[in-house]
């Protein structure tokens, strides 16, 4: 019984620090940007089309929480794949940054909720 009470608190600690993204270490990073528009013509130039997007959140450079997209481009001849995140700028306009781009399969976790990643990092 003592076991148990031990484990309840870690676990409600960890799904609060989960749900607030402002909270942990942070770093710079530089990223490219253009307008959604001008970004999504130049990924459809390398024949690269959205896989996967997903509504979700990022941190502004003033860190304030800002809700975003992020979506995965993706070649099926080449296997090259893009990772932008959109969001709309202040002055109402879209804009995609990437955040990486490479060359591979990309895989999936086909069972959808493993007790582990789906890679080993």
């Amino acid at each position: 019984m003592t076991l148990i009470g031990l484990y309840l608190p870690i676990f409600t600690i960890a799904a609060e620090a989960k749900d607030n993204i402002l909270e942990g270490m942070k770093f710079t990073k530089i990223v490219t940007c253009d307008t959604y528009d001008k970004r999504s013509k130049n990924l459809k130039g390398y024949g690269e089309f959205p896989l996967v997007w997903m509504d979700g959140k990022s941190i502004t450079p003033d860190v304030k929480e800002m809700n975003s997209k992020f979506i995965i481009s993706f070649n099926k001849d080449t296997s090259t794949w893009t990772l932008l995140e959109v969001f709309t700028g202040k002055d109402g306009n879209d804009y995609a940054c990437l955040l990486g781009q490479g060359k591979s399969r990309i895989f999936f976790n086909q069972l959808g909720a493993l007790e582990r990643p789906g890679t080993d990092l």
